[in-house]
């Protein structure tokens, strides 16, 4: 007997994700347990899942690193779904060995560090989201890469330097999330408003797109000074004779 699908979301499972999951045989393919209360750390044995396809541990309470030897393993993912839990440390730059990847969710963890280049070279994917962590450093040109991609969100992270021309490269984007939270400069390229526009996207950038302003904190509005009220000194009591 094989196991290629295992799906218990929505429940109220708590307790780690057990080891035995990762020996579960080489055919599981789909590990659905999001939406539970699960904890700790993925575990060792996850490294095993060299058929996994879809893997879907978002909505749970999820400790700990992303560790490189068992992202290494997961060769045939197509979709990640870790969002919002509590994963700490940098993305592996192993996250590149997951070719056939089209769907990746980490978003609402605590990632830091330089997202890794090796990202930007799984060219098959769709929809990428990270906003809500800590990522610092710039975006490369070679974001354009991934060319095939439809939603990309990188909001509310600590990015800084420009925004590259090359994601006009993405002709099909449509939602795609960036300002919010970072502290690019610059303004934004007239080819990237260019295929936002044509794709009708939705975007933080298309207010600035219209207007051609540079990137930057929105300006304090003007405040009319208030004119003190004038002091009155109270009157003095006469002396009793």
């Amino acid at each position: 007997t094989s196991l290629y699908w295992m799906i218990m979301n929505k429940n109220q499972l708590t307790g780690t994700l057990p080891e035995f999951l990762g020996t579960a045989g080489p055919n599981l393919s789909r590990l659905v347990l999001d939406s539970n209360q699960l904890v700790g750390s993925i575990p060792d044995s996850f490294a095993n899942l060299s058929n996994m396809a879809r893997l879907r541990l978002q909505n749970n309470l999820l400790t700990g690193e992303l560790k490189p030897e068992v992202m290494a393993g997961w060769t045939s993912m197509g979709q990640l779904h870790l969002s919002t839990n509590q994963f700490v440390g940098t993305l592996p730059s192993e996250i590149g060995l997951l070719s056939s990847m089209d769907y990746f969710e980490a978003n609402d963890n605590n990632l830091s560090g330089k997202i890794p280049e090796e990202l930007w070279t799984v060219t098959n994917m769709e929809s990428l989201f990270l906003q809500n962590n800590q990522f610092s450093g710039s975006i490369p040109s070679e974001i354009g890469l991934l060319s095939n991609i439809w939603d990309l969100d990188l909001s509310g992270n600590n990015l800084t330097g420009s925004i590259p021309s090359e994601i006009a490269l993405m002709p099909n984007l449509i939602w795609f999330q960036i300002l919010q939270g970072n502290s690019f400069t610059g303004t934004i390229p007239q080819e990237v408003c260019a295929v936002l526009t044509a794709n009708q996207a939705t975007s933080d950038v298309m207010d600035l797109c219209a207007s051609g302003a540079s990137i930057g904190p929105a300006p304090i509005e003007a405040v009319e000074p208030v004119e003190p009220e004038p002091i009155v000194p109270a009157p003095v009591e006469p002396a009793a004779p």
